[in-house]
């Protein structure tokens, strides 16, 4: 029936033992593997390798009919036709510890798996059993290959890569290091052996999947390292070296970036992009411990939550507050003290290991570009580092726990008192039968609060941090203001070892002045100018409790172009204008649409909570005529009406009849997108062309001879390549494949005459159409 060995079957035994009675998850499931039951019907000898050459009662993997006797036969089939009870077959195969038999494969697709007990214990839909593998594993049944069964380490399947059709869905890195956390948690509310889990070779090419794509991976570090060239040896020596603890980081590269719109430069930090594997592994663990313990308020660097999220609650809860108090941490990432970062991590985990390898990822460093020399420093994360914004919130944790007590203490009464100069206009206009007096007193109550604004007896606090960017809200008075920013301030530095910049947090009143957070405008409406609409059929009148303003910057949105260089100033009167960007006029005419339709659809994405969201059109309009005076520049057509003319107002590319997709209307829908991670206007704007998303390879044979050793080749960006073109120092087959493929499976020897230009015109062009 092609049951596989029992020393393959066990080879996965590290997750559990082997006695257990529960649905093991194995490569070799499939169609051909009989279930526990059946087994113990038919037999057991015929699961058994009694010679201990992996071979399962013949040489081909397949199990043979020919070693059952008659005698087997006819007493296999009496046990087949007798009823048994199935707890019984079960209870007999978990006490039968001597005989070692492959587990069973999971259920195929469409059908539920069998739960242990009532109990809700085994393996759940949301639950792994203790030892066990998540079936969502599985990638193709298991067909017997003529040499035998074969494992996941000779396939090279990857359980953590992209799904595809074919696939189906599969567990991403942070849902399987969720599940295996819990088996690392002690008795005392702390983990242990957080270690096995990341230096386990499978993870850490789920981590790889998970960062591979980021242009950024491509830069060198300080060893000239990239991911150009990786292979699976490379992951199990890496594992191997984490289970000793002889993983050591190395220092970062440290370059000189000019700032925006300024002469100063500021410094940044290049690690080694085969290390950002392992703080990638380092960062999926350490969130599934602290996830559960991060408070509602918190939203950045957070799964389900962003910007949006935060924003939202802004909207829906800021409108009632009157002070708000906008914090700015003095460089809260290179600040935060090493021993406070250690301090956090040991009071959840004991794992010795793993504090260690955050402690070398701490203390890297980084080396000096003039004098050459390492310097290590006791303060601030690693600059660049996934790792970074998760350890500036597990620090800020605190100020959040403290702003929660805060505001339980704060918040008081249920509604505010009526406002007394309210009350007696109210009570003069039903007392008086004079038509004009009563219509004077409604005037005075519509321009008088209802509610007391200085009611001692109601309080009220609202609190929202994105990173190292925080926002205070409260109804009450200023004084209680600055009272809370100096309790925040002596927090932050007696606990979180940070400086509240006291110069920069200001204070300021939200229906007088305008608040810039998270990059959007956000205001209250004055409480008198509010609205007053009718109370259904009736002729009464009410005032309408509006929520609170949140627009879109549309200046400083128009400037962000001018920094990227789609619009600049005109020389006569200084008014901001489109112009074309000649970088782009090299690339071809569909590249170039998307380009900007990148832009616009990401800047409207982002923008679409916007109350004044009708004003981004003159943000789009910019994008459109700068997309036209670039294919103008390149087709040398001169102006934007003969580059219309000839190609549509949407620009389309006569070869693929696809052109910019405009906005009909930009109607205010007040949509908060919370379920997934918008990115930044600063980020869609600042993004680079030509970081396509690629499909992995690793795990594939060589694009060239098929052999299955394999490494991956990477392709930093196309402009790189084009760089190299000018000064000759690259073939144009080599740009071809760049461009069309920016990870490719080579073998060694077909890798190296790559980068030394050795491979013919026939084998540059099966790269190129390589997909």
């Amino acid at each position: 029936m092609g049951l596989p060995s029992s020393e393959i079957s066990l080879s996965w035994g590290v997750y559990g033992q082997d006695n257990e009675f529960d649905t093991r998850i194995r490569p070799e499931k499939g169609l051909h593997t009989l279930s526990r039951i059946c087994r113990y019907v038919r037999g057991t000898p015929s699961c058994r390798d009694t010679a201990g050459d992996g071979v399962v009662n013949g040489s081909s993997g397949r199990a043979s009919t020919s070693n059952f006797s008659k005698k087997d036969r006819a007493s296999n089939r009496q046990s087949a036709q007798r009823p048994k009870n199935t707890r019984e077959v079960a209870s007999k195969q978990q006490k039968n510890t001597n005989v070692e038999q492959p587990r069973e494969g999971t259920a195929q697709s469409g059908r539920t798996r069998r739960s242990r007990n009532s109990k809700g214990e085994g393996n759940q839909p949301n639950q792994i059993a203790k030892g066990t593998i998540p079936d969502t594993f599985h990638e193709k049944p298991y067909v017997p290959s003529e040499n035998g069964p074969e494992t996941a380490k000779s396939t090279g399947r990857n359980p953590f890569r992209k799904p595809t059709r074919k696939d189906g869905w599969r567990t991403g890195v942070s849902t399987y290091a969720s599940l295996m956390v819990k088996d690392c948690a002690t008795s005392q509310g702390k983990y242990n052996g957080l270690i096995n889990i990341i230096s386990d070779p499978e993870f850490l090419i789920g981590c790889y999947e998970a960062i591979k794509g980021k242009p950024g991976n491509m830069t060198p570090g300080i060893n000239n390292e990239t991911l150009d060239g990786i292979d699976r040896t490379w992951f199990e020596n890496i594992a191997e070296s984490l289970k000793k603890g002889q993983f050591e980081f190395s220092p970062a590269r440290r370059v000189q970036i000019p700032k925006p719109g300024k002469t100063e430069k500021r410094p940044l930090g290049i690690a080694s992009p085969r290390e950002k594997i392992v703080q990638k592994a380092l960062q999926v663990v350490l969130e599934a411990i602290w996830e559960p313990m991060f408070l509602d308020s918190s939203h950045g660097f957070r799964p389900k939550r962003s910007c949006h999220s935060a924003l939202k609650t802004l909207y829906l809860k800021g409108s009632h507050h009157s002070w708000a108090i906008q914090g700015d941490i003095t460089k809260c990432f290179d600040s935060i003290p090493h021993d406070i970062i250690m301090k956090r991590l040991s009071k959840k985990i004991t794992c010795q290991r793993t504090l260690e390898l955050v402690n070398k990822a701490l203390s890297a460093g980084y080396v000096d570009p003039v004098s050459g020399k390492i310097i290590r420093e006791k303060t601030g994360t690693p600059q660049g580092s996934v790792l970074s914004p998760l350890l500036c919130n597990i620090v800020l944790h605190e100020l959040d726990k403290f702003m929660h007590k805060l505001q339980e203490r704060y918040n008081k009464g249920s509604k505010r008192q009526e406002n007394i100069a309210y009350r007696k206009a109210r009570q003069r206009r039903e007392r008086s039968d004079n038509k004009e007096d009563r219509k004077l007193q409604l005037a005075i109550m519509r321009q008088t609060p209802k509610g007391d604004p200085m009611d001692p007896g109601f309080r009220r606090l609202l609190y929202i941090r994105f990173a190292d960017d925080f926002l205070i809200l409260i109804a009450g008075t200023k004084n209680e203001a600055i009272r809370i920013k100096k309790e925040v301030s002596n927090l932050l530095s007696q606990k979180c070892g940070l400086e509240l910049n006291l110069s920069k947090t200001t204070i300021t009143h939200t229906a007088s002045e305008w608040i810039y957070f998270l990059g959007a405008m956000c205001k209250n409406i004055p409480r008198l100018n509010r609205p007053f609409v009718k109370s259904g059929n009736s002729t009464t009148y009410r005032r309408v409790h509006t929520r609170m303003m949140i627009f879109a910057p549309i200046e400083k949105l128009l400037l962000k172009l001018k920094k990227r260089g789609i619009a600049k100033r005109s020389s006569g009167h200084g008014i901001l204008r489109p112009t074309a960007l000649r970088g782009l006029t090299g690339m071809g005419h569909a590249d170039i649409i998307a380009f900007y339709q990148q832009k616009i659809t990401g800047i409207l994405n982002y923008y679409s909570f916007a109350g004044n969201r009708a004003n981004l059109s003159k943000v789009v309009w910019f994008l459109h005529q700068s997309c036209a005076l670039t294919l103008a520049l390149k087709y040398k057509l001169k102006t934007i009406r003969r580059t219309m003319n000839k190609f549509g107002k949407t620009l389309a590319c006569p070869n693929t009849k696809k052109g910019l997709m405009l906005p009909h209307n930009l109607r205010a829908t007040h949509y908060f997108n919370t379920t997934a991670s918008v990115p930044t206007p600063e980020a869609i704007i600042k993004i680079s062309w030509a970081n396509k998303l690629t499909k992995t390879g690793l795990g594939k044979i060589c694009a060239i001879c098929g052999t299955t050793t394999v490494e991956m080749h990477h392709v930093r960006s196309v402009k790189e390549i084009r760089a190299r073109i000018r000064t000759g120092e690259v073939t144009y087959e080599k740009w071809i494949g760049a461009y069309k493929r920016k990870q490719i499976p080579l073998c060694v020897d077909h890798h190296q005459k790559y980068h030394k230009g050795e491979l013919n015109r026939e084998e540059m062009s099966t790269i190129a159409n390589y997909t």
